[in-house]
Order: C-alpha cells, then structure tokens, then sequence
C-alpha cells in the first residue's frame, strides 16, 4: 500500500492527514501484513485443541 492510498483512505475516514506521518503508518502496515503470512499457512490454528504437558512435582 503505498502513501497515497494511505492518504486518500485516512481522508475517507474523516482523520486528518499528517504527511510525516505516512511513512510511520506505512511502515505498521508492512509489519501487520508481514504478522499475517503465516496465518494463510495454517488459517484454521486457531481451532486447534492445545496440549498441555504438567510435571507431576509442581501438583504436589
């Protein structure tokens, strides 16, 4: 996404347009998607039952 959609959607939504700001925003934007990659591998984790493994000294 580059600076200029940025700019256009913030205008859309009524927030105000800070020009220094965009390369901030822009930069968050790349991190998120970037998080988000690995969740097209495995869409349904999330569904996954966790295993959880107890060491029998620490219920004592």
């Amino acid at each position: 996404m580059g600076e200029f959609l940025i700019k256009n959607n913030l205008q859309a939504q009524g927030f105000p347009v800070i020009e220094s700001d965009l390369v901030f925003i822009k930069d968050i934007l790349l991190t998120v998607q970037k998080a988000e990659q690995p969740l097209a591998n495995a869409p349904y984790l999330n569904m996954e039952v966790p295993i959880t493994v107890v060491d029998k000294e620490l219920l004592k």
